[in-house]
Protein backbone atom coordinates (compact mmCIF):
# COMPACT_ATOMS: atom_id res chain seq x y z
CA UNK A 1 0.00 0.00 0.00
CA UNK A 2 1.05 3.10 -0.98
CA UNK A 3 1.63 5.68 2.00
CA UNK A 4 1.86 9.72 1.52
CA UNK A 5 4.61 11.57 3.50
CA UNK A 6 4.05 15.09 3.91
CA UNK A 7 6.03 17.53 6.03
CA UNK A 8 4.90 20.15 8.24
CA UNK A 9 6.01 22.97 9.42
CA UNK A 10 5.74 25.45 12.00
CA UNK A 11 3.50 28.47 12.09
CA UNK A 12 3.50 31.72 14.03
CA UNK A 13 2.34 31.03 17.47
CA UNK A 14 -1.32 32.38 18.21
CA UNK A 15 -1.32 34.37 21.66
CA UNK A 16 -5.10 34.50 23.17
CA UNK A 17 -5.71 37.20 26.37
CA UNK A 18 -9.21 36.57 27.79
CA UNK A 19 -10.28 38.49 31.18
CA UNK A 20 -12.36 36.27 33.90
CA UNK A 21 -14.05 38.27 36.67
CA UNK A 22 -13.02 36.93 39.97
CA UNK A 23 -11.54 37.54 43.91
CA UNK A 24 -8.45 36.71 44.98
CA UNK A 25 -8.96 35.08 48.53
CA UNK A 26 -6.43 33.63 50.96
CA UNK A 27 -5.86 29.95 51.38
CA UNK A 28 -6.50 30.73 55.52
CA UNK A 29 -7.62 33.25 57.18
CA UNK A 30 -8.29 33.87 60.81
CA UNK A 31 -9.89 36.78 62.89
CA UNK A 32 -8.08 37.60 66.12
CA UNK A 33 -8.74 39.74 68.99
CA UNK A 34 -7.96 39.40 72.71
CA UNK A 35 -9.98 36.47 74.82
CA UNK A 36 -9.99 39.35 78.37
CA UNK A 37 -10.26 43.42 78.12
CA UNK A 38 -7.64 45.68 78.54
CA UNK A 39 -5.82 48.08 77.91
CA UNK A 40 -3.25 47.77 74.42
CA UNK A 41 0.37 48.19 75.09
CA UNK A 42 1.77 47.84 71.77
CA UNK A 43 0.61 46.31 68.13
CA UNK A 44 3.44 44.96 66.32
CA UNK A 45 2.58 44.48 62.71
CA UNK A 46 0.45 46.62 60.40
CA UNK A 47 -1.24 45.49 57.27
CA UNK A 48 1.47 43.57 54.61
CA UNK A 49 3.59 42.72 57.28
CA UNK A 50 4.69 38.96 57.09
CA UNK A 51 4.55 37.20 60.17
CA UNK A 52 5.54 33.30 61.39
CA UNK A 53 3.57 31.30 63.31
CA UNK A 54 4.01 31.80 67.03
CA UNK A 55 5.07 35.84 66.41
CA UNK A 56 3.67 37.58 69.38
CA UNK A 57 1.10 40.24 66.95
CA UNK A 58 0.05 42.73 69.63
CA UNK A 59 0.34 42.96 73.69
CA UNK A 60 -1.98 44.24 76.00
CA UNK A 61 -0.48 46.03 78.92
CA UNK A 62 0.39 43.66 81.76
CA UNK A 63 0.42 45.00 85.05
CA UNK A 64 -3.53 43.75 86.20
CA UNK A 65 -2.50 40.32 84.32
CA UNK A 66 0.61 40.45 87.00
CA UNK A 67 -0.85 41.41 90.01
CA UNK A 68 -3.47 39.09 89.69
CA UNK A 69 -0.85 35.59 89.14
CA UNK A 70 0.46 37.35 92.31
CA UNK A 71 -1.90 37.59 94.52
CA UNK A 72 -3.10 33.42 93.12
CA UNK A 73 -0.13 32.92 94.66
CA UNK A 74 0.27 34.49 97.49
CA UNK A 75 -3.17 32.47 98.40
CA UNK A 76 -1.72 29.60 97.88
CA UNK A 77 1.08 30.12 100.04
CA UNK A 78 -1.42 31.08 102.76
CA UNK A 79 -3.44 27.49 101.67
CA UNK A 80 -0.66 25.73 102.32
CA UNK A 81 0.87 27.26 105.79
CA UNK A 82 -2.70 26.77 106.80
CA UNK A 83 -2.51 22.66 105.47
CA UNK A 84 0.13 22.67 107.69
CA UNK A 85 -1.61 23.87 110.96
CA UNK A 86 -4.18 21.34 110.11
CA UNK A 87 -1.46 18.56 109.94
CA UNK A 88 -0.24 19.42 112.99
CA UNK A 89 -3.45 20.00 114.61
CA UNK A 90 -4.37 16.31 113.15
CA UNK A 91 -1.71 14.66 114.52
CA UNK A 92 -1.89 15.80 118.27
CA UNK A 93 -5.87 15.25 117.79
CA UNK A 94 -4.52 11.46 116.57
CA UNK A 95 -2.05 10.70 119.61
CA UNK A 96 -4.23 12.29 121.81
CA UNK A 97 -7.00 10.08 120.65
CA UNK A 98 -4.42 6.82 121.09
CA UNK A 99 -3.66 8.20 124.30
CA UNK A 100 -7.39 8.15 125.57
CA UNK A 101 -8.17 4.57 124.60
CA UNK A 102 -5.23 3.29 125.87
CA UNK A 103 -6.47 4.75 129.37
CA UNK A 104 -9.84 3.90 128.74
CA UNK A 105 -9.08 0.45 128.79
CA UNK A 106 -7.05 0.54 131.93
CA UNK A 107 -10.50 2.56 132.86
CA UNK A 108 -8.43 5.41 134.23
CA UNK A 109 -10.66 7.56 132.19
CA UNK A 110 -14.73 7.86 131.65
CA UNK A 111 -16.34 7.00 127.99
CA UNK A 112 -17.99 10.48 127.82
CA UNK A 113 -13.78 12.12 127.74
CA UNK A 114 -12.22 9.45 124.97
CA UNK A 115 -15.66 10.57 123.21
CA UNK A 116 -14.95 14.15 123.18
CA UNK A 117 -11.37 13.80 122.18
CA UNK A 118 -12.94 11.44 119.51
CA UNK A 119 -14.94 14.37 118.54
CA UNK A 120 -11.85 16.31 118.17
CA UNK A 121 -10.09 14.24 116.51
CA UNK A 122 -13.00 13.66 113.47
CA UNK A 123 -13.21 17.88 113.92
CA UNK A 124 -9.26 18.01 113.10
CA UNK A 125 -9.77 15.07 110.30
CA UNK A 126 -12.29 17.24 108.57
CA UNK A 127 -10.40 20.35 108.86
CA UNK A 128 -7.83 19.01 107.35
CA UNK A 129 -9.52 17.70 104.50
CA UNK A 130 -10.99 21.89 104.00
CA UNK A 131 -6.94 22.30 104.33
CA UNK A 132 -6.47 20.15 100.99
CA UNK A 133 -9.22 21.71 99.25
CA UNK A 134 -8.24 25.02 99.76
CA UNK A 135 -4.74 24.41 98.36
CA UNK A 136 -5.84 23.08 95.20
CA UNK A 137 -8.76 25.60 95.28
CA UNK A 138 -5.99 28.03 95.02
CA UNK A 139 -3.19 26.30 92.83
CA UNK A 140 -6.25 26.23 90.36
CA UNK A 141 -6.97 29.85 90.67
CA UNK A 142 -3.08 30.80 90.38
CA UNK A 143 -2.88 28.28 87.24
CA UNK A 144 -5.97 30.32 85.64
CA UNK A 145 -4.62 33.61 86.42
CA UNK A 146 -1.31 32.44 84.29
CA UNK A 147 -4.00 31.33 81.73
CA UNK A 148 -5.63 34.68 81.67
CA UNK A 149 -1.56 36.52 82.00
CA UNK A 150 -0.73 34.83 78.44
CA UNK A 151 -3.95 35.15 76.38
CA UNK A 152 -3.03 38.90 76.84
CA UNK A 153 -0.95 38.51 73.87
CA UNK A 154 -2.09 37.76 70.54
CA UNK A 155 0.31 35.26 68.76
CA UNK A 156 0.14 34.66 65.10
CA UNK A 157 -1.65 30.98 64.35
CA UNK A 158 0.28 30.11 61.49
CA UNK A 159 2.71 31.92 58.82
CA UNK A 160 0.67 34.61 56.79
CA UNK A 161 0.96 38.09 55.81
CA UNK A 162 -1.00 40.55 57.59
CA UNK A 163 -4.70 41.74 55.96
CA UNK A 164 -6.29 44.25 58.26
Amino acid sequence: MPVTVQTLSSAEPRTTYRTYGGMTMAARAADLGFKHGGEVQAVFFDWGDRVTAGTVLARLRPASFDAAVNSADADVAVAAASLKAAEADLDIATKTERRFADLKTKSHVSTHQHDEVISILRARTAAHGVAIAAVKRANAQAESARITRDESSITAPFNGIIQA
